[in-house]
């Protein structure tokens, strides 16, 4: 999609009023036929309205006018006086209402000044709740698909009025909102608001606000957005630098795992949080520190008390599996029990491919480069789960790479397990993910260390030319 061609509302609206005008078309046919001309093109039309209105005789325009009319009507009724509040909060539902119809309808407005409007009024009715909120939420739904919009001031008044804690609760999640928004699959946007102080105003919100379960959900929706690398613009995002200055700068490891505690009843807050902490665990201090803090012994009780939440035990897995990238912390998982709770979580979710992905993805961490832990998992029944999952989940890409890894680690330096995984019926498993593309590679190093026959092809041979030089 990304590398197809566009064009512009008004582009689409002239070869539809030609259809009509010239080839004496019914509006229905017009729009259909101009769509068709279009598509057959390769021209990507998800940014433009073509919805057919039936007979209101306006077609398309009948669809935009209202859209249109609200953003030229609350341009106007910000510099009007006296001022009307009622009226602008009704617009402001109309636009949100618009916008939230899907990215051709958010391109319009984008393209007509709802952007530069919105802001406008933001930063008019800061101080009252109502309006303010209701501004917020406008422009959350604006720039759902289209972080573009957003400049630099913006995000500076953004991260200006975090800082201020003195918003309601309300207010404050719909700022988060829309920092996050701004910052999904736009890099330049996560460093414009880190550069603008973004992080510390994260966590002293969480702390301010700490009691607030939805505010420490939010929270950690931002903190995790700003840590993806989802911009294909950009060669390389700066995801690793985020997550040091999130943990370094502002102290946020403790403050998350205080959080957990204090809305350990509360399952959907407790699941942002790991989640959270998950994503933050990307060197061997950070994931130590977990650990010394009492992250583990939270993963444990989840899996222990809360096993039927399937949301929550993914967080807790994830997070198992993120901390056992230190040898020291997966000695500390091997030696307390984990392998024999994380084996329980595909016998109560087996059907859920995300889990048994979690487990066979965790398990596998566990056993790399590691003969004792491999040797522990399989005595615990490891293989069995390993191999029933990509029984259960054969068509999903995830499950059979994870579970293709762990078979290999679980046999890479322990040989006295290998016939007994045959035995479950691995190799055919392995051989049908051969022709899967996103996994075969996993496929061929588990099927070459459990002494399978598999054709390694050189992807690139050296012709014994010398190499052309420029000197």
């Amino acid at each position: 999609m990304a590398g197809m061609k566009r064009i512009t509302q008004e582009t689409f609206d002239d070869v539809v009023k030609e259809n009509e005008d010239e080839f004496e078309m019914e509006h229905q046919e017009a729009v259909e036929d101009a769509i068709k001309q279009f598509t057959s093109q390769g021209i990507d039309l998800t940014n433009i309205i073509t919805t057919f209105q039936g007979n209101n005789g306006g077609g398309n325009d009948d669809h935009k006018k209202p859209l249109l009319n609200a953003i030229s009507e609350l341009s106007s009724a910000l510099s009007a006086q006296p001022e009307d509040e009622q009226h602008v909060a009704s617009l402001l539902s109309t636009i949100r209402s618009k916008c939230e119809i899907d990215i051709a309808h958010r391109c319009y407005a984008g393209n007509n000044g709802a952007y530069p409007s919105l802001v406008l009024c933001c930063q008019k009715y800061s101080d009252n709740a109502a309006i303010f909120e209701q501004a917020l939420e406008t422009v959350t739904a604006l720039l759902t698909g289209q972080p573009d919009l957003v400049d630099s001031d913006f995000v500076e008044y953004l991260v200006k009025q975090l800082q201020l804690d003195k918003h309601a609760p309300d207010v404050v999640c719909q700022l988060l909102a829309v920092i996050t928004q701004s910052c999904i699959m736009h890099e330049a946007n996560r460093q414009k608001f880190v550069s603008s102080a973004l992080i510390p105003a994260l966590f002293n919100t969480m702390g301010a606000y700490g009691r607030v379960p939805m505010v420490v959900r939010s929270v950690c929706i931002a903190v995790k957005t700003l840590t993806l690398d989802d911009d294909i613009r950009v060669p390389f995002g700066k995801a690793h630098d985020t997550c040091r200055s999130i943990v370094e700068d502002a102290c946020s490891l403790d403050l998350l795992l205080n959080a957990a505690t204090e809305h350990r009843q509360d399952k959907e807050t407790l699941a942002e949080v790991l989640g959270t902490l998950a994503i933050l665990a990307v060197r061997n201090e950070y994931c130590q520190h977990i650990v010394d803090m009492g992250g583990l012994k939270l993963c444990y009780s989840v899996l222990l008390d809360s096993i039927d939440d399937q949301i929550l035990v993914k967080q807790a897995v994830n997070l198992i599996k993120a901390a056992s990238g230190n040898d020291n912390v997966k000695d500390e998982v091997v030696k307390t029990g984990g392998v024999s709770l994380l084996l329980q979580v595909p016998n109560s979710h087996g059907g859920s491919t995300q889990l048994c992905e979690c487990v066979c993805a965790a398990l596998a961490t566990l056993a790399l480069r590691n003969p004792d832990h491999a040797d522990l998992i399989v005595r615990a029944g490891g293989a069995e789960v390993v191999v029933q999952c990509m029984k259960n989940h054969p068509a999903h890409n995830g499950v059979q790479k994870q579970a293709c890894m762990a078979l290999r680690n679980f046999v890479a330096r322990v040989r006295q397990h290998k016939e007994h995984i045959l035995e479950l019926g691995a190799e055919s498993l392995l051989r049908r993910d051969l022709t899967l593309p996103s996994c075969q590679d996993e496929a061929k190093a588990a099927l070459r260390d459990l002494d399978c026959q598999v054709v390694l092809n050189e992807i690139w041979k050296g012709t014994g030319k010398e190499l052309q030089r420029d000197y």
